[in-house]
This record gives C-alpha cells, structure tokens and sequence, in this order.
C-alpha cells in the first residue's frame, strides 16, 4: 500500500480513497488470517 500511496502522491492526486478496509469480516479473510485487532492497527495506520 505504501507504494500505492507514493505513486499517487507522484502523480500530484488530491486525495486517496482506501475501500474494502473490513477482511477481518470476510469468511476467509481475504486469503489471509485477520483478526479484528489486525484490522483497527491497519485503519489506523492507513489513516
């Protein structure tokens, strides 16, 4: 993500909008073991 972010901030974008920030409440995680925990210091984080 950090180079998701850095990209945009090169391309001069005005503001990013993360979405889908919930894995922890999909039934496999997304692939991945997420815990609701893992979630808030991700969005956190990202914020």
């Amino acid at each position: 993500m950090t180079a998701r972010l850095d990209l945009a901030k090169a391309k001069r974008c005005d503001g990013v909008e993360p979405d889908n920030v919930d894995v922890y409440t999909q039934i496999n995680g997304g692939g991945f073991k997420v815990t609701y925990q893992d979630q808030i210091i991700y969005n956190t984080w990202l914020a």
